[in-house]
Formats: C-alpha cells, structure tokens, sequence
C-alpha cells in the first residue's frame, strides 16, 4: 500500500493569508479492507465534497495528483 494512502492539498493566497481550495484524502479501512477517497473543492466560499467513494482497489495514483 506505500504511497496509496496519502493526503493532497492545494492552497491559494488571499489577503496575505493560505485558503485551501482543494483537498484530497485516501485512506486504507482495515475492517472493511477497503480505500476511502474524499475529494473536496472549495466552491463560493466552502469546501464541498466532490467525490467520496469506497473501493478495493486504489482509485487514484498519488504520483499524479498534480498532473
């Protein structure tokens, strides 16, 4: 499981200040032996979820968050 659990974040500066704008956490679930992958974006003002699914597979390869 090395690099499948991990958390993203992505930041802008407003006011002279970090607001974090996007943010993504996969975790692993020992009991149900699953991922979890929240994705959440901030959309006037809040951070919503935009994506939040269980799988047994990891949904997503950290090396290409960024991408």
């Amino acid at each position: 499981m090395a690099g499948q659990v991990h958390i993203a974040q992505q930041y802008k500066v407003e006011n002279n200040r970090p607001v974090l704008i996007w943010s993504e956490l996969q975790d692993w679930d020992g009991t149900k032996n699953q991922f979890h992958r929240l994705v959440q974006q901030r959309r006037k003002g809040k951070m919503v979820t935009v994506f939040d699914k269980w799988v047994e597979n990891p949904p997503c390869d950290p090396a290409r968050l960024f991408e």
